[in-house]
């Protein structure tokens, strides 16, 4: 028997997620959130420029073809040579 598959796109807001969750759920949610791998994403680095973070560099990628690295504490490699070209234009 043939399959039918379709794909949906829902876009809830987290007030919306939360809002539907069971009370057992909150509480599984809570602990996943309390623990280290959650806690440390939550406390990864952020570039100031562009935004990239240690979990997301996809534009960065798109721009460079490849992966940044941190050149200080909020500014990645990606952007530290856009924002060196701009000096250098001054």
């Amino acid at each position: 028997m043939p399959k039918l598959q379709k794909i949906f796109t829902l876009e809830i807001s987290p007030e919306q997620f939360l809002n539907n969750c069971s009370p057992s759920e909150l509480k599984e949610i809570d602990l996943l959130i309390q623990s280290n791998h959650y806690v440390k994403r939550m406390e990864s680095q952020t570039c100031s420029v562009c935004g990239c973070s240690d979990y997301d560099c996809r534009d960065c990628m798109q721009k460079t073809g490849k992966p940044c690295y941190w050149i200080e504490p909020n500014l990645c490699s990606a952007c530290a040579g856009t924002i060196k070209e701009i000096e250098n234009e001054s």
